[in-house]
């Protein structure tokens, strides 16, 4: 037992310097009670904080093994049993051991997967290939979004960001249920094997959102963010396919790499806070977990908020830029689900009381709410100096890069992670890519929510289809066309000095 003790004194000392990326691995490990004692299993407990388990037959002993070091464990001495297979240790003891043994090594230290001397646009372009084909179905909740979020903070690691700079918010369902429930969403709804699929849920039924701050010379604040998990796995009515999410929304995450590797070489005025926000498909429910999260402080500083969604549904790129009181009291009136129902009954004959649980959150809730903002029931308020600089900003890149960036101010109301920020007050750039609707058959489309009478998404999004090299395939150049003009863009953004 003194050489277990040693052992682990020495393991603590050797990674004391680790700074926890992900506040408590415990939260993910199954227990079980026996005797009024709470026991973890040995092996999932270490992996969950990145060791390996392997068994050393001359000592007849567990080792737990990292790069730091190597530590023996016997369950019998400690306390533990093995039962069917499995080893079972005391849940203080794992407390003991993992505590201070944290996820340094999970993050390899390495260059850049690019360099800022490609083109605009060009490093994103890279980051949505590796998405599609290596972390597709990122269902909220789940082990796979999990990945993805480990993957976005070793990128900004890599590109030269501190870590003492980036946070793991970590939230769990039940911690946004005051927004889910107003919203009619349950955990039972989507939390199911039927509607996640291949994907597992995190046994601590949590979420993330990564936030990375790079101070500037003020404390003013630009919020950028993009959500990175997909739809369910099994998304009607495309179950059992693969869902990449190369528009919905790797772009999104791709944009604000890129944009977070190029302003290191940048001097900003305003302190940047990119959000990477998880859950947003369930409900846009990391978003809206960030923003209650903020002190009042906090939310008085923020200047704008830029929200990056579904960037290449179609050739024509568009922004909107805004607040909108109307849509805060709308808000306030009438979202629940009580009051949804009969409301977009009463106003476009459309009854969704009897429809199966699954479709509407496939179809979206709040996209019907959007929907029927734009349709005129919330109108954006009377521009504000921001406002005005931002549109003057899109005409500067505009003339000077050869863009066509597209004003539609009721832009801000499309459904993402732009809504909660919208609701607490504050003025939104919504960054989305559209196609007229006059080059689509509107029979042949999966998604078939028209926005501002002219533009209409593809049909991409939530499909087999919204992959990389499929789009790469029909629509060609239509990704480095997408990414170079909101990476222009959202650079001149976040370079400039509103009044």
């Amino acid at each position: 037992m003194r050489k277990i003790k040693s052992a682990i004194l020495m393991l603590v000392f050797t990674l004391a310097f680790s700074v926890a990326i992900f506040a408590n691995p415990m939260e993910d490990v199954p227990t079980k009670l026996v005797d009024d004692v709470v026991f973890v299993p040995l092996r999932i407990t270490a992996y969950a904080h990145n060791m390996d388990v392997q068994w050393d037959e001359a000592i007849r002993t567990v080792l737990l093994v990292n790069s730091s070091g190597t530590l023996p464990v016997s369950v019998s001495e400690v306390g533990g049993f093995i039962e069917e297979g499995t080893s079972w240790i005391p849940y203080e003891f794992a407390v003991s051991i993992f505590s201070n043994i944290v996820e340094h090594e999970l993050f390899q230290m390495r260059a850049p997967a690019f360099s800022t001397d490609l083109d605009h646009g060009l490093i994103a372009l890279g980051h949505i290939e590796f998405m599609t084909d290596n972390l597709y179905n990122r269902s909220a909740f789940t082990y796979r979004e999990k990945e993805a979020a480990l993957w976005i903070v070793e990128e900004l690691l890599a590109m030269g960001h501190s870590r003492s700079n980036i946070e793991v918010q970590e939230f769990t369902f039940d911690q946004t249920s005051r927004w889910a429930d107003r919203i009619g969403i349950e955990w039972d709804a989507f939390a199911l094997e039927p509607i996640i699929g291949g994907e597992t849920i995190r046994a601590s039924q949590q979420s993330q959102n990564i936030i990375l701050t790079v101070p500037g010379q003020s404390e003013r604040i630009i919020v950028v963010g993009a959500h990175y998990d997909t739809p369910h796995y099994n998304s009607f009515p495309f179950s059992g396919y693969d869902l990449a999410g190369a528009s919905d929304n790797a772009s999104g995450v791709a944009l604000l790499l890129e944009s977070a590797q190029r302003i290191l070489e940048q001097d900003n005025y305003y302190t940047v806070v990119y959000v990477f926000f998880g859950a947003e498909e369930v409900g846009i429910l990391g978003s809206h977990f960030y923003v209650h999260s903020l002190t009042q402080q906090e939310q008085d500083n923020i200047t704008l908020m830029v929200n990056a969604d579904v960037l290449f549904e179609g050739p024509y790129f568009v922004y909107g830029v805004g607040s909108s009181q109307q849509f805060v009291d709308f808000m306030e009136e009438f979202a629940t689900m009580e009051v949804i129902a009969p409301f977009i009954y009463e106003m476009i004959g459309l009854d969704i009381s009897d429809l199966p649980l699954e479709l509407l959150h496939e179809i979206g809730i709040l996209e019907m709410f959007a929907y029927l903002i734009a349709l005129g029931l919330a109108e954006v308020d009377a521009p504000s100096l921001v406002s005005y600089e931002v549109s003057y900003i899109a005409k500067w890149v505009n003339y000077h890069h050869g863009l066509d960036l597209i004003s539609i101010p009721r832009n801000i109301f499309v459904t993402s992670d732009n809504l909660p920020f919208l609701e607490a007050g504050h003025i939104v750039v919504n960054l989305v890519g559209f196609e007229r609707l006059e080059n689509v058959n509107i029979e042949e489309l999966y998604v078939q929510t028209i926005f501002f009478d002219e533009f209409v998404m593809k049909g991409l999004l939530h499909t087999p289809q919204d992959n990389f090299h499929y789009i790469n395939y029909n629509w060609p150049g239509l990704m480095e066309d997408a990414m170079r003009t909101f990476s222009i863009f959202l650079e001149e953004i976040l370079l400039a000095r509103f009044s």
